[in-house]
């Protein structure tokens, strides 16, 4: 019994071996077929570009050597006597020189080979009913190996300059920088969790004087209370005490003693998307839950003071109780559209765009 488990493990062992043998190929072949067409699209475009060039210097050399010897030709005219000149003159004009000697030979390319890409995944329950499924030995001996997938992971996808790969890349999968990448500033996993603060900034550097939009995802333990989301801790002045926070489960957007009450409330146990506007042109606080409107206030000052701005803290309490994640700060008030868009969206950021100030993911 012992020499028959030792067989069969040693048997399953070399099976394992070329299943993943199989499979490598077979993806192999799956990316082969587009590259071969790609590489052949792409290089019969550069022969006949350049075709079209050699074309245009072989009539221009035919046409020199056309016009040098007809040059020779009235060179001759000139130098004959005057009763052979007439005659010399006509042959000239009617001088058709071979430029045989100037043609160029333009190769053809071979003809194209045909190319049958591979279907499906080997991690597709349809392509291992297909390529295991149907063989007799199935029922008694299933593959036992990982599946070996064709499909592109972002663990070979090198992100481009300015960007970093995103957390997990290994397990994602895509081919390209919207998939794969995240801008440098921005940092993976869940920035505050309960009473941990972080300081931020200071509202001189983002936000006095200026237009602003801070968008987060916040999930709360509970509603009552209130929850920081950005704030300061010190002693306030009118105008110039920032805090974003859910207040009574409402957003509030406040500088103190200007500020605006939600008009919505959230939900505890649930994400939900929250952007605080401030437009300095219009003097305008506009809030937005879940991409909607949540409340405006006009005639609304600036705010102003210069004091240190802190994650998940106003006036050293009112932490948050709960989550928060993918926050980011923009130097401009954006459009319902766009806040719209980032929650729908549902990511932060993965490049740098015209007005974001920073962005956690």
């Amino acid at each position: 019994c012992n020499q028959a488990s030792t067989v069969h493990s040693a048997q399953v062992k070399q099976c394992e071996q070329k299943q993943v043998v199989f499979e490598t190929k077979f993806c192999d072949r799956v990316g082969a077929c587009p590259q071969y067409v790609a590489c052949r699209s792409s290089s019969e475009a550069d022969q006949e570009s350049a075709h079209a060039d050699a074309k245009v210097t072989e009539a221009g050399m035919q046409a020199t050597h056309v016009a040098a010897r007809r040059v020779q030709c009235y060179i001759k005219v000139v130098q004959a006597a005057h009763e052979a000149r007439p005659a010399l003159l006509a042959s000239c004009s009617s001088l058709q020189p071979s430029t045989s000697h100037l043609a160029i030979v333009y190769g053809r390319a071979p003809a194209r080979s045909s190319c049958e890409a591979s279907q499906g995944d080997p991690c597709d329950a349809e392509w291992r009913h297909r390529h295991y499924g149907t063989e007799d030995w199935y029922a008694g001996a299933p593959p036992m190996a990982s599946c070996s997938t064709c499909r592109a992971m972002c663990s070979s996808f090198v992100c481009p300059s300015g960007m970093i790969a995103r957390p997990h890349a290994d397990e994602l999968q895509g081919s390209d920088r919207e998939t794969c990448c995240e801008a440098k500033n921005m940092w993976a996993g869940l920035i505050l969790r309960n009473d941990h603060v972080w300081r931020f900034g200071s509202t001189g550097e983002l936000f006095a004087g200026r237009s602003f939009t801070v968008e987060t995802w916040v999930k709360l333990n509970a509603v009552g209370g209130w929850h920081s989301i950005l704030g300061q801790n010190y002693d306030l002045a009118r105008g110039a005490g920032l805090h974003l926070m859910i207040r009574g489960g409402r957003p509030h957007l406040g500088f103190y003693s200007y500020d605006l009450h939600g008009t919505r409330s959230l939900e505890p146990h649930r994400w939900t998307h929250v952007a605080f506007v401030y437009d300095a042109e219009a003097r305008e606080m506009r809030i937005f839950l879940d991409g909607a409107p949540a409340g405006v206030a006009a005639n609304m000052q600036p705010l102003h003071g210069d004091t240190d701005v802190f994650v998940g803290s106003y006036e050293n309490g009112a932490t948050l109780n709960g989550a928060m994640l993918r926050l980011s700060v923009w130097s401009v008030a954006r459009s319902a559209a766009e806040v719209e868009e980032a929650f729908n969206l549902r990511v932060a950021p993965t490049e740098i765009r015209p007005g974001l100030v920073s962005s956690w993911s």
